[in-house]
């Protein structure tokens, strides 16, 4: 009996040291996992995505957002530049020399004014350029009397085709599938010719007067507008040539451009001339396409506006003048919104397809592209 009561007093004791030995195992734990850094604790449960910063997203040039509208860059050589046209996403800026010592056509990246290639326009004055809507050609008018068309894919000479005469403006239709260009011709004496992209067959010979410096297709390709020199405008049908209407100005008209909802036609010219037949006043005449009536005239330039461009959405129109006027209107009410010099003068403008960028040359050579600073 005492023999039983002895082991279970061992017993007892066993118990007791064993717990106490646990117990004092335990405390040691949180002491280990305090010293532990908190980047090796992992939740298993935290699914959350890291926060991202947004990119900031460019503000499209408006009545509303115009009072900052500002010179943001600038860059080129220095030689006097004829056309500028921005590409299908605005990334790039191409530039075309208009003198007797730079026959180049250069594409530049707009975000840091880079030069990114050079074409070689045949020794020979580019008087326009225009890059197909789906980015993969870009053409130019030359004055050799070629059309030259290079693959933007590889910025290699695609095509050469050859004009009558002298070729002075170019324009691919929205679909990309058309490319008209207007010039001096054998007979008449002045035409726009539409060739296939398909092939570079040509389709149609829409006929005018003397040159035709300026050339537009509405955004739905339904009309195709362009002359100037003979001081006539004519809207045809693009897709069979039909004369709709004839636009008679009171000067010579340089430039054009068709809203984007084909409702109107801002076209740039000389108004009047002195004796000396100098410019002296400058206008922005704007026209219903579908009447061919006269709506406004904005004579208020002190010389012949030399490119006039509708924003993308149609809310705002560009005027620039070759003084280095530059005058942006409303075009709900034509009241005026921003007036301002444009460094260089010329009057040679651009507007990115997105609406958030202004390019402007003229004869300093540099391109100074605007935009909205907050």
């Amino acid at each position: 009996m005492k023999r039983q009561i002895w082991l279970q007093c061992i017993i007892s004791i066993s118990i007791l040291l064993l717990a106490s030995c646990g117990s004092g195992s335990t405390q040691e734990r949180p002491e280990q996992t305090a010293t532990l850094p908190a980047t090796e604790v992992i939740d298993p449960t935290n699914t959350a995505e890291p926060t991202l910063t947004p990119t900031p997203i460019a503000e499209k040039i408006s009545a509303h957002s115009i009072t900052q509208l500002t010179i943001a860059s600038s860059f080129g050589f220095g030689e006097t530049l004829r056309d500028l046209e921005f590409s299908p996403d605005g990334s790039l800026i191409l530039s075309s020399g208009g003198n007797s010592d730079d026959f180049e056509i250069r594409l530049w990246e707009v975000s840091t004014g880079d030069l990114q290639e050079s074409f070689l326009a045949n020794n020979s004055i580019v008087w326009d350029t225009a890059f197909s809507p789906d980015g993969r050609y870009m053409a130019a008018a030359i004055n050799d009397g070629s059309v030259n068309i290079w693959d933007m894919s590889t910025n290699q000479l695609l095509k050469t085709l050859f004009f009558s005469g002298q070729p002075s403006s170019i324009a691919f239709s929205n679909d990309s599938q058309t490319l008209a260009v207007g010039g001096t011709t054998a007979f008449p004496d002045a035409a726009i010719l539409t060739f296939s992209v398909s092939n570079w067959e040509p389709i149609l010979q829409l006929a005018e007067f003397w040159n035709i410096p300026a050339i537009d297709y509405s955004t739905n390709d339904q009309y195709i507008v362009g002359g100037g020199t003979s001081r006539n405008v004519r809207i045809w049908t693009a897709n069979n040539g039909t004369e709709n209407n004839i636009l008679f100005h009171s000067g010579q008209v340089s430039s054009l451009s068709i809203s984007p909802d084909a409702s109107h036609i801002a076209t740039g010219l000389c108004e009047s001339s002195n004796e000396n037949l100098i410019c002296i006043t400058g206008a922005v005449w704007i026209w219903d396409l579908q009447t061919g009536q006269l709506i406004e005239q904005l004579s208020d330039f002190p010389d012949w506006v030399e490119n006039v461009e509708y924003s993308p959405d149609g809310s705002i129109i560009y005027a620039g003048s070759r003084d280095g006027l530059l005058k942006i209107y409303q075009s709900s009410d034509l009241n005026p919104l921003f007036t301002s010099s444009s460094p260089g003068g010329g009057g040679i403008l651009a507007v990115s397809a997105d609406g958030t960028k202004l390019a402007t040359a003229g004869w300093d050579g540099l391109i100074h592209i605007w935009s909205i600073t907050p």
